[in-house]
């Protein structure tokens, strides 16, 4: 009797079954071009996501017993990148302006990078915090593989710094540029690598050849900033970053043929270098968050250029180039003229040996 009560059971549940699945039949039967627009749509924006994202590193490696130093590392990009390098066995100089902040990454690793990881602090809108920076760095007695100069700053009102210098320029050019100098002796004598964080900004950039002429009579840009253009600015300061790397590499090659330097794009990514924004800009901001998202980065993809700078072979690496989603990019015209980045590079060392004067002796490369 218990065996035909199962039985019955079971031609139920199958006939049921035979009916869900008719329906589910007759529903894609009736609605299959709808079924077929939204699962195609969604492989396109699926796929188009990929796209934006980018590739990981196609190289990894151990960098045991490298010294390295990234500007910036207690959040965003830097961060990533600081945990990424620490897995692989490197030593990290945690170089922030917030050591609250810092010293909490830092806590939050595993036991085994955390023995490797050491904070200094540094504040890139402060000449004096960056010298300071460097001697206490000498304290160490450790030569440097690669410095990381990823530190970014988007200042959306007009501000200046201790030193007299629009702060935007300051913490992505100037700032670095100080840094790179005061270390520039204690770069490994072998290999070593200076990796310049830039942006695509810099293809929109607008300076030129006259307008850094102009600046050499008006090192502080003071009649640009009656009308402040805070993209003009960040652009511009972006660019900087990429004839900055291309004059290290041409002083590289002629006096110190171990060291390369490389400029990058990481990617759009959703930041805390956007902070700064005003609140009519962070009401734009978040009025196209959608779609800015879709467009952008994570922070993981976003750190792989740089990662693969890291990693790549030094001889492989094409000295003073631009990279962007871990290869090798072409600039855009104004930013490959020799012309324009012989001004932008007199322009920058005038308004250093201006803003220096009775603080410290930049090195001479």
């Amino acid at each position: 009797m218990e065996y035909i009560i199962i039985n019955n059971n079971f031609i139920y549940c199958k006939k049921v079954m035979d009916q869900s699945l008719e329906s589910i039949m007759n529903l894609i039967k009736n609605n299959y071009f709808k079924i077929g627009f939204t699962l195609g749509t969604s492989l396109l924006l699926w796929l188009g996501r990929q796209y934006f994202n980018g590739p990981m590193s196609p190289i990894k490696k151990s960098m045991e017993n490298k010294t390295i130093i990234i500007t910036g590392s207690n959040s965003g990009l830097g961060k990533e990148t600081a945990k990424d390098l620490l897995a692989q066995g490197a030593n990290v100089i945690f170089a922030c302006r917030d050591e609250k902040r810092a010293l909490a990454v830092i806590e939050s690793l595993p036991e085994e990078s955390r023995k490797r990881a050491t904070f200094i602090q540094i504040d890139l809108c402060d000449f004096n915090s960056i010298y300071k920076f460097t001697q206490e760095f000498r304290k160490l007695n450790k030569s440097i593989d690669i410095l990381i100069n990823n530190a970014g700053l988007f200042q959306s009102e007009f501000r200046t710094s201790k030193d007299g210098i629009e702060v935007t320029f300051q913490a992505n050019h100037f700032g670095h540029k100080v840094l790179t100098f005061l270390l520039f002796d204690l770069m490994n004598k072998k290999e070593s690598r200076i990796i310049n964080v830039s942006s695509m900004a810099n293809s929109v950039a607008n300076y030129r050849a006259e307008d850094f002429k102009r600046f050499q009579k008006d090192l502080f840009l003071e009649e640009e900033t009656k009308a402040y253009g805070w993209a003009k600015f960040y652009q511009n300061s972006k660019l900087m970053n990429v004839y900055f790397t291309q004059h290290l590499a041409e002083i590289c090659e002629n006096k110190y043929q171990y060291i390369k330097t490389a400029s990058l794009h990481p990617g759009v990514i959703m930041t805390e270098v956007f902070n700064n924004l005003t609140f009519k800009l962070k009401l734009l901001f978040y009025l196209f968050y959608p779609l800015i998202w879709y467009s952008s980065k994570t922070i993981q993809k976003g750190a792989q250029t740089t990662l693969y700078l890291c990693y790549e072979d030094f001889e492989k690496i094409q000295n003073g180039e631009y990279y962007a989603d871990c290869k090798r990019t072409e600039l855009k015209q104004h930013a490959k003229s020799l012309e324009n980045r012989a001004e932008a590079i007199k322009w920058s060392y005038m308004v250093l040996d201006k803003a220096l004067e009775g603080k410290f002796e930049l090195p001479k490369l």
